[in-house]
């Protein structure tokens, strides 16, 4: 089976994190080059060709969203800002499927979203 065999659910989404800093690396890897392209690019492309995806979001560090947002969503993606918590940094992430003001329920393990059309509310 290939990548172009494959059958996407009704009212899925492509979803590309690509919002890490690369701070062991020491620089960020989404923007290595493949074949003389940038590798968030490439798998931005693959995505996008599959077709069947209802959206197709790209989350990003605050910077590269400020820097390269508008271009994304000239494409025809959604972006959003990642959030990271260090292992230094103490934190909670809380989620709610209702609304922006609650009522939140403490994040700590896989979920699973209604049926239908739902939004993710968090904030850590």
């Amino acid at each position: 089976m290939t990548v172009k065999d494959l059958k996407i659910p009704a009212h899925s989404a492509a979803i590309i994190l690509a919002g890490g800093r690369g701070k062991r690396m020491g620089r960020e890897k989404q923007y290595l080059k493949l074949a003389g392209r940038p590798m968030l690019e490439l798998t931005a492309e693959a995505f996008s060709g599959l077709g069947g995806f209802e959206e197709l979001v790209v989350v990003l560090t605050p910077e590269n969203l400020a820097r390269y947002g508008r271009g994304w969503e000239d494409r025809g993606f959604k972006t959003a800002p990642s959030v990271t918590l260090t292992a230094e940094e103490a934190g909670t992430t809380y989620y709610s499927w209702t609304s922006a003001t609650g009522p939140w329920t403490t994040y700590s393990a896989s979920l699973t979203a209604p049926q239908g059309q739902s939004t993710l509310y968090y904030y850590s």
